[in-house]
This record gives structure tokens, sequence and C-alpha cells, in this order.
């Protein structure tokens, strides 16, 4: 289910609240069946009775307009010279018949009953047979109840058609405005109990994503809710905090390494200058020159990584021109679209030089870059282009990888150490943002930055 965790659990109680109460009254209609029908007919019964007695006490002449003012859309009363074409005492109402009998006078007044079907035609005796087999009473309280009572003084009848349904009698009229506000009481309490949990799933959420950004210096996070929030937080709190020695222990050895390395290399240099062969003694010097590039690039790369240059909001078009004014580039080899009014939270210094980085490259390895700056909804996205040879799509990922390099066009002798896009790629990433290559439309390749909108 695409919902948050809340509404779930609201749906859940709320559907459960639903379906245990349907099938709690389902229960209790099976098992009180007989029980209400009898107490349907004995209320029936009790106010057939009293609307007989008085109306048998008007005047006949008066007995058809009272019947008519005592009537209602549930309790037909009419006063006939003939009953109702009912079977007397029937099976089905046999019960009423009797109790209404039973309230009156012994033979006072001849009483008939019978359920009619819901269309409140006759049945026939098959269907009266039918009837009696049923097995719960209830099924009787969706037809129509037909009494007919003598009135022995004027030789006429006073006939009653009593309709009704089964749920008048189970669900009581407050029933439904109770199950209305237990159902939101129930939401209410919910959202509110589940509340607290959900807000330390959310902190979980954005310390998440802060140290997918910047490991070193994202913050712990509250260790407080339910015990096992706590228990989580904690174990989180632990792993941020090991990762983040793993990696200040790592940038250590690895400049130490990289820093150690210039003394012999210096002592090195010393003694290769001494040597007689002059052919052997420049390629020795190149491979000192390749060692020492290699260790600034390395220094550079761990000193990047460590770096926690301040986020600011800067505008992009004076970024650009800035920059495009830095490489001094004639308009013919490098072509910048970008609009004035883009701004951006970033760390200024890291974007230039990603920015540097990949025009440089493209500049190096092409003979033309274009670089489009749009903005939309989520962030900013820069598209470099150039119209050089391009990398092969199994190459793609593997350019990112430091010390990685592509021989037949990017070697040590052209200047290339791998860590270009190394360095690139994680200075992106520290703004929470993705770094693709793609095919250019200018024949080489497209570098695609994405940065999010913070």
């Amino acid at each position: 289910m695409p919902l948050s965790l809340r509404v779930q659990t609201i749906a859940v109680v709320s559907l459960s609240l639903i379906v245990f109460y349907l099938a709690s009254l389902a229960l209790y209609v099976v098992l009180s069946a007989a029980t209400v029908t009898i107490e349907r007919e004995e209320q029936i019964a009790d106010r057939i009775v009293t609307v007989t007695r008085l109306i048998e006490r008007a005047p006949p002449a008066d007995r058809a307009y009272i019947a008519s003012q005592l009537s209602g859309p549930k309790f037909r009363i009419s006063v006939d010279p003939q009953p109702l074409e009912l079977v007397a005492n029937g099976d089905t109402a046999a019960e009423i018949a009797r109790l209404i009998g039973f309230r009156f006078t012994p033979a006072q007044h001849k009483v008939s009953a019978d359920y009619l079907d819901p269309g409140s035609e006759i049945r026939t005796t098959q269907e009266r047979e039918i009837a009696t087999e049923r097995t719960f009473g209830l099924f009787r309280i969706h037809e129509t109840l037909a009494v007919s009572i003598d009135m022995p003084d004027n030789h006429s009848w006073l006939n009653f058609k009593v309709s009704g349904s089964a749920w008048d009698h189970i669900i009581a009229p407050a029933a439904i405005p109770s199950l209305t506000l237990m159902a939101i009481g129930t939401i209410v309490f919910v959202s509110f109990a589940v509340n607290r949990p959900l807000r330390s799933i959310s902190r979980f959420a954005k310390a998440s994503k802060a140290m997918g950004v910047n490991v070193q210096a994202a913050q712990p996070i509250e260790e407080d809710g339910p015990i096992e929030i706590r228990n989580a937080a904690h174990a989180f709190n632990t792993m941020q905090a090991r990762v983040q020695r793993l990696l200040e222990a790592r940038s250590e050895m690895l400049g130490a390494i990289s820093h150690d390395f210039r003394t012999p290399l210096t002592r090195l240099r010393l003694r290769v200058e001494s040597i007689a062969d002059d052919e052997q003694r420049d390629k020795a010097i190149r491979d000192l020159d390749e060692m020492e590039t290699l260790i600034k690039f390395t220094l550079d790369f761990v000193r990047d990584e460590a770096m926690e240059e301040p986020r600011r909001t800067v505008n992009l078009g004076s970024l650009m021109r800035s920059l495009v004014s830095d490489l001094d580039v004639p308009d013919e080899k490098l072509t910048i679209t970008f609009d004035e009014t883009i701004h951006l939270v970033c760390q200024p210094l890291g974007l230039r030089r990603v920015l540097n980085n990949v025009i440089e490259n493209g500049l190096f390895y092409g003979d033309r870059v274009s670089v489009a700056v749009s903005e939309h909804e989520d962030g900013v996205t820069i598209d470099v282009d150039d119209a050089g040879p391009g990398i092969d799509l199994v190459d793609r990922e593997r350019v990112f990888v430091p010390f990685y390099r592509i021989e037949s066009s990017r070697s040590r002798q052209t200047g290339g150490t791998g860590l270009g896009l190394s360095i690139a790629q994680t200075i992106v990433h520290s703004h929470g943002g993705a770094i693709e290559l793609h095919d250019s439309p200018l024949g080489g390749l497209r570098v695609r930055i994405m940065l999010p909108a913070i």
C-alpha cells in the first residue's frame, strides 16, 4: 500500500473495528433470532389490543375515521365488513394470534393472523409450509403481519397490516451514532498513539539521508520513544560513530602514507641526478614525477573527502561567469547556457571544482564543450557535453573508481591520474546529488550533474 504508516495503521484499526462489529452482530442475530421475534410480536400484540379497545369504545360511525387517524406507514388500520383472507391462526403466526386473543376477555373477539410476503400478497399453502420450516424467526420480521379482529356489536372487522424490518429491532436508533463516535474516537486515539513512534522513524529517515550525504558531518539522533525505537536509535548511533571513526582512520592513514613518501622520493631524486646515462636518468625522473603527481592527487582526494566547506546560497549565473573567466577559453570552444535567476544552496568551492574538472576534461579530449544549466522542481541539472571520443558503456561506472584510467584516451603520459571524476563524484554526493555519464548530442560524452534543492 503506497500510504504512510499512520494512514495504514488507522485503516487497519478502522477496518478491524467494522469487521468485528459486523461479526458480533451476525453472532447476536443467530443466537437471539427467536427472542427478538417474540419480543416484537409481544409489542405488536400490545399495540393492536390497545387500538382495538380504543376503537370499540367509539360509536360505530366514528370507527373508520379513528382507524385512519391512528394508521401510519408501517401500522395500517382499516374497518371493513369482511376480514382479511387469512388462514386463521396459521402456523407461522399462531403465537401472535394467541398473544392477541389472550389479552382480550375470553371469547370476546375472534382473531386471525398470518404473515404475508414482502409484497403484502397472500401466500399459498405451500409457501406457508416453507415459512414454518424456517430456522430463524427474524426472517418473518421482513414480512407484513396481517391481523383481523371482529367487532361483534356491528358485524365489522378491524384489519391490521404491520410491516417492519429486522434492523429496526436489532439495531437501536442510537447504535449508529454510538458506533460513529466510537470509530472517530478510535481513529483519534490510534493517530495520537502512533504519532510519537512515527516521529522517531522520521528522524531515522532524516539521519540516514544526512549520513548518506556527509558521513563525517552527520549528527547522532535522539534515543527516545518505545524501547524498540530506542534500541534501534542506539544501534544506528553506534554504527554511525564507527563509520566516522573508520573514515577518519582511513584518511589519516592515507595522508600519512602519502606524506611519508615524499622524503624517500626526494632522496631518490638526488640519487637519480647522479646517473651518468642520460636516457636512463630521464626515464627515472619521469617515473619520479609521475609518483609525485599521484601522491599530490591522493592527498587532494583525501583532503576533499574530509572537507567541510560551509554551505551557502549562490547565484549559479555568477559562479558560471567567474568559471568561464578563469578558464579563458575562446567562445567557439566553450558555450555555456544558464539562467541568471537560478540560486542553489551548495559548497561554492566544491561545486566550482567539479565544474572546472569536468569542463577541462571535455576541452582536453574534445574540440568543443557545451554547458547547459536548467532548474526544475527537485533542484538543478547541469549537462556538460563534449565532442570527444566518449566513453564506452562498460567503462562508464569504472571511471569513478579512484586511479582508474582508460588507457586508449587517458594515460599517465597525457596527465590523467584517474582521480578527477572520483573527486567530482565525492563532492556531488556530499551535496546529496548524482553524477551520470551519457552519450552527447555533440558526438562525445555528456556528464550530467544533478543537485537537489536543499
